[in-house]
């Protein structure tokens, strides 16, 4: 008898980094003959971004976006009703915040109740509820996935863990066996690429700072990025107040970013924080050498330091720019640039879905 798999989301239309690993997992378990997945979004999740499998089911609570903390009682009674008219019978939290709602939904019920988080223990926006939510999982969910092996341990001496804290990564989007038989090192531009949500978290703004310093001493090289938000206008700012308009830019928003990885030479990612960043591992898989700094949690278990990339002291703007300047001055030697692809293309093999997916198979128990 297959399994009824259920990944419970916050609305499956968005385009960020969760729903894109969320539809990876799912594609790839739906093909599988001993389950079936289903995702349930709170609201919305109608028109998915990301592509899923014909397999895949897709449901939503509520059409449209409330403010749920003062609906709680109305989203635990349709949770429940929709786990046992589903005959659910393991329930993800995709992100730990919905752990608030899920937690009594399955209380008394026969389900595998699994919190999947997605930042890190020691981030929590400011929001009580999320740490509320997070004991909560600890306590009353069976399993606890965690993206890094640093984060597990956050959990660990942070909370009081009855649940089973086990780590698994997120997978890389693209093969890189795939991605490697269509590089053209040739095609490599002297463009320092990075993308991500224009917010606080990611740092655009440290970058932009650091990259003030490295454009005096690197002439010829462009920063690139990708991506929008609510900072947008603060960093067009900081691009002229730091004169770096002929060197730096900001591209808008791309489905498809692909291209950019091909083009560019190096990647760089300023983030403050982080769960796993799918960023580092499509750069890696790309044969990227990458530039981070190293904030909890992620890019340390992606980055060997000075083999496939450099990392630093998190927000330290001077070891950003020198970091950088000496992949650039590396990314000028063609011999020194191969090896460094080469690693990146090694380091990303622990990530290929094939390889993650082993770990989630054994966790939901399939067989």
């Amino acid at each position: 008898m297959k399994k009824n798999i259920c990944f419970f989301v916050g609305n499956l239309d968005s385009s960020g980094g969760t729903e894109r690993v969320v539809s990876l997992v799912a594609n790839a378990l739906a093909h599988r003959r001993d389950c079936q997945i289903t995702i349930l979004s709170l609201w919305g999740g109608r028109k998915p971004f990301f592509d899923l499998d014909p397999q895949v089911v897709c449901h939503s609570l509520f059409a449209s976006r409330h403010r749920f903390s003062l609906w709680f009682a109305l989203v635990v009674i349709r949770l429940r009703r929709f786990l046992r008219s589903r005959s659910v019978d393991v329930l993800i939290d995709v992100e730990s915040m919905l752990a608030l709602f899920a937690v009594p939904a399955v209380y008394g019920l026969s389900i595998k109740h699994v919190c999947w988080e997605h930042f890190n223990f020691k981030v929590d926006l400011g929001r009580r509820n999320r740490r509320i939510a997070r004991h909560m999982a600890a306590l009353m969910c069976d399993n606890v996935v965690t993206l890094t092996e640093r984060d597990k341990s956050f959990w660990v001496q942070g909370a009081w863990c009855r649940a089973s804290v086990v780590a698994i990564p997120n997978p890389s989007p693209s093969p890189s066996q795939t991605i490697l038989s269509a590089i053209n090192t040739n095609d490599r531009q002297k463009i320092v690429l990075a993308a991500g949500r224009f917010v606080h978290q990611k740092g655009f703004d440290l970058l932009l700072r650091a990259w003030s310093l490295v454009s005096v001493k690197s002439p010829g090289w462009k920063l690139q990025i990708i991506g929008d938000g609510e900072d947008k206008a603060l960093l067009e700012g900081l691009i002229k107040d730091f004169g770096v308009e002929s060197s730096a830019s900001l591209i808008p928003f791309q489905k498809n970013i692909e291209p950019y990885y091909r083009h560019s030479r190096l990647y760089v990612l300023s983030s403050r924080y982080e769960g796993l960043p799918m960023v580092l591992l499509e750069a890696s898989a790309h044969g990227l050498p990458m530039v981070a700094f190293d904030c909890d949690t992620g890019p340390s278990e992606i980055i060997q330091h000075r083999r496939n990339g450099w990392l630093c002291p998190p927000e330290d703007v001077v070891a950003l720019a020198t970091a950088l300047c000496d992949a650039i001055e590396m990314a000028n030697d063609d011999e020194r640039y191969l090896f460094h692809q080469n690693e990146a293309l090694k380091g990303v093999e622990k990530f290929d879905l094939d390889v993650v997916l082993i770990k989630w198979v054994h966790l939901l128990g399939l067989n």
